[in-house]
């Protein structure tokens, strides 16, 4: 509630004005590292790839701000040295760019696509890919210029998508075949998923 209400009213400038960074760089590592840690400690281990999987977003969307920053502090941007000149040298810019808008949203939709590809609730994974498809093609995750529709001095445009979303539905696809081929993903189950929430965990020390 503290953080909705400190980004809602816009003073986020004026506590990192007032906190010292020698103080809050800190304090941040450790919040950080118990929660890095967390994720690995309270969920069972056949999850892991699904936690590193959600992670990634925001590691694309962290290295792109030390880009940012590195190229600001050079007097410069990335449209001015061109994307070419970057990738010649490895920094991939652009799918940094991509990979990390939306970047919490789209930590949580591949995490959890993992974690029902992982528990073969093949049904579920093909839900939540669809719905991350959408996601993707209104401009809410993978879209570093938001969403499609966008308003101006002239009134409402509408901007093209960008075409991960069709990425989304072909991993769908490779979801359903590989489901298909096992006997699940029936209409049944896709009508499970989609009117039912999932079962939780059951509780016990992670295997």
């Amino acid at each position: 509630m503290v953080i909705a209400l400190i980004c809602f009213f816009g003073i986020t400038g004026l506590f990192l004005a007032v906190v010292p960074q020698a103080a809050l760089f800190p304090i941040l590592l450790f919040i950080g590292l118990v929660i890095g840690s967390q994720a690995f400690q309270t969920s069972k281990a056949k999850y892991a790839p699904a936690i590193v999987l959600a992670l990634i977003p925001n590691i694309a969307q962290w290295a792109g701000t030390l880009v940012d920053g590195a190229l600001n502090s050079a007097g410069t941007t990335a449209g001015t040295i061109g994307e070419a000149a970057l990738e010649n040298n490895g920094v991939l810019y652009s799918g940094m760019a991509i990979l990390g808008a939306g970047a919490v949203l789209a930590g949580l939709m591949l995490g959890a696509i993992a974690v029902f590809v992982i528990d073969k609730h093949y049904s579920r994974a093909i839900v939540y890919s669809v719905i991350a498809a959408i996601l993707a093609f209104v401009g809410l995750i993978h879209n570093p210029a938001g969403l499609i529709f966008q308003s101006s001095g002239s009134g409402w445009t509408i901007v093209a998508p960008n075409q991960v979303w069709i990425g989304y539905l072909l991993g769908a696809a490779v979801i359903w075949a590989v489901a298909y081929r096992e006997g699940h993903a029936t209409a049944a189950e896709l009508r499970e998923a989609i009117m039912t929430p999932p079962d939780a965990e059951p509780s016990g020390a992670p295997a």
